[in-house]
């Protein structure tokens, strides 16, 4: 199996280059990525690389490490620990609020992304363009901690869902 591995200047320089040949230019970003040892620095690092190369379009999709996978045996190995539900949306709340961008679309609508209060869903992500609706993201995103972090029942993001069966394909 081939194995693609990016570093961030590489994504910069890339995106740089589709966007001088008049390309328009879409980054996707796996929240949970850098698992809970380096959820900041995922956002943080995500945002820059997002800031230097300017895309046109942010799609936002959790990570979920499927059967199988070599992050998944990294997670068997406990090399690799997936965020909570409330790690992942201060992830995309730390991403988003790093985000200079100007006319560009960011969905955070797959419902990888969504998390769930028993069977309810109570965030279903979030969709707007930067710079205009940041500030309304970011609010969706801090009521929705803020909710969660006082609400009794549990909790559950696709991640949980996925390791108990209950979804077998994504």
């Amino acid at each position: 199996m081939a194995t693609l591995v990016f570093c961030a200047e590489q994504m910069v320089t890339g995106g740089r280059a589709a966007k001088e040949a008049g390309l328009e230019l879409c980054y996707y970003v796996l929240i949970g990525a850098g698992g809970k040892e380096r959820l900041t620095e995922h956002a943080v690092e995500s945002a820059r690389v997002c800031n230097q190369a300017r895309p046109d379009f942010i799609r936002l999709r959790t990570l979920v490490a499927q059967k199988g996978s070599a992050l998944a045996e990294e997670r068997s190995a406990g090399r690799y620990h997936p965020t909570s539900p409330l790690e992942k949306l201060e992830e995309v709340k730390r991403f988003i609020g790093e985000l200079d961008l100007e006319g560009c679309e960011l969905a955070s609508d797959h419902f990888t992304n969504n998390i769930w209060l028993e069977s309810r869903v109570v965030y279903g992500g979030v969709f707007g363009m930067l710079p205009d609706q940041q500030e309304e993201m970011l609010a969706v995103l801090r009521q929705t901690l803020e909710f969660l972090e006082t609400a009794e029942g549990r909790v559950r993001d696709i991640t949980m869902l996925y390791d108990r069966g209950l979804i077998e394909s994504l």
